[in-house]
């Protein structure tokens, strides 16, 4: 089972985020700014305790991310071509290193936590549809 911990601060609201809470980022128009969402509060991410980075360049809309083993991954997107590239970060860490990229560029796909996997599905890709 993949755990995760983690204590985000939002201004006067703290969540505790443990096993089986959802971290969601990413999202169609998305953009390149994170949002922590606590039990009464939501805030920008460069304004959370520990603050989340903006997305890496390239990626604007349509990335999406998974939390995996201690680390989230940041997959695709679309600034003006669509992006294969994954960046990783580690909670608390001001910058996304890279990390090993999808076969395929796209946006807007979907994936999942399998035994300890971010797997990838479907999308969309300009040049290949």
């Amino acid at each position: 089972m993949n755990k995760f911990v983690a204590l985000f601060v939002c201004g006067f609201s703290a969540v505790l985020a443990q096993n089986e809470v959802a971290l969601v980022i990413g999202g169609y128009g998305g953009g390149n700014t994170v949002e922590i969402l606590t039990t009464d509060k939501i805030c920008n991410g460069q304004n959370s305790v520990p603050k989340v980075p903006l997305a890496p360049s390239g990626q604007l809309v349509g990335w999406r991310s998974e939390y995996v083993d201690g680390l989230l991954y940041l997959c695709g997107g679309q600034d003006i071509n669509d992006h294969a590239e994954c960046y990783k970060l580690k909670l608390g860490d001001q910058n996304w290193t890279p990390a090993q990229g999808m076969m395929d560029a796209r946006e807007y796909h979907t994936s999942t936590v399998f035994n300890g996997q971010m797997m990838v599905f479907g999308g969309f890709n300009d040049r290949k549809g």
